[in-house]
């Protein structure tokens, strides 16, 4: 079972058994599993505003989590999830400006008017994955930080290739005009006649963001890594499903994936 990170918060009504982040927090070293699983809930948390179809809706939440996490910070939060993260940060001495920056790349986000090409995107993915990344690096001294931050994006660039369906009808898609118009597709969302194609330069847009340096990468980190290698393997098989509908690992093979990834 994961602990509490605090009182007040509990992982196991965050990470629901079966899903990614369940897997990854739960073959950490249990000394870390508790604080993995905070900064999964987080993240999840986080990354579920960049989903919202409403603009206005979403930046009210991101501008609500930014001053929830400026309150945990000060020891004045309200929401569980904020309180136990506000504790765990001051405990690792991770500032609030490595906090932030999870936060900070979601803002930019939904300021943005588009994605003129792959390499923006890419900006993007080392932006917010690679947060993930840096603070999950910062719970282990003996991890590259720069290894940690590409795990990170290669890892949120997956992640939105296997649910590609849902984000082109997200606020802003992450996908590049660019890449569009070489498909001979104007804007998004893409016709299905044209759409195997797309998807496949996609998966090797996202293969670029992987790390070239992976020895050193301890769990949840490694575990991040083979579930993205495997992913993207699939998707690229699955041709244009993924624009219908998302795709996912089953529970056991997942489990199966991060137990042996180190």
């Amino acid at each position: 079972m994961i602990k509490a990170a605090a009182p007040g918060w509990n992982p196991d009504g965050r990470l629901t058994p079966g899903t990614t982040s369940y897997y990854l927090a739960r073959f950490c070293p249990p000394d870390r599993r508790a604080e993995v699983a905070l900064l999964l809930a987080w993240h999840d948390a986080i990354n579920d505003i960049r989903r919202l179809s409403d603009a206005g809706v979403a930046l009210a939440k991101l501008h609500w989590w930014h001053g929830e996490v400026d309150r945990a910070l000060a020891g004045d939060a309200t929401h569980p999830l904020a309180v136990a993260l506000g504790e765990m940060l001051k405990r690792n001495g991770i500032s609030a400006t490595e906090a932030y920056a999870l936060l900070d790349a979601l803002d930019a986000h939904l300021h943005r008017p588009g994605y003129r090409t792959a390499g923006d995107v890419a900006e993007h993915h080392r932006a917010a994955g690679g947060s993930l990344g840096r603070l999950l690096a910062r719970l282990d001294d003996r991890t590259d930080a720069s290894a940690a931050a590409d795990c990170g994006a290669f890892f949120a660039a997956v992640d939105v290739l296997r649910q590609l369906g849902a984000e082109i009808r997200t606020i802003n898609p992450l996908v590049a005009d660019a890449t569009l118009a070489a498909h001979g597709i104007a804007a998004l969302p893409a016709a299905p006649e044209a759409s195997a194609p797309l998807v496949r330069t996609l998966c090797d847009e996202a293969q670029l963001l992987r790390p070239t340096s992976t020895t050193s990468l301890p769990r949840p980190l490694s575990g991040m890594l083979a579930l993205a290698d495997t992913l993207l393997g699939e998707i690229r098989r699955s041709d244009a499903t993924v624009l219908t509908a998302a795709l996912d690992l089953p529970p056991l093979r997942k489990l199966w994936i991060v137990w042996r990834s180190r």
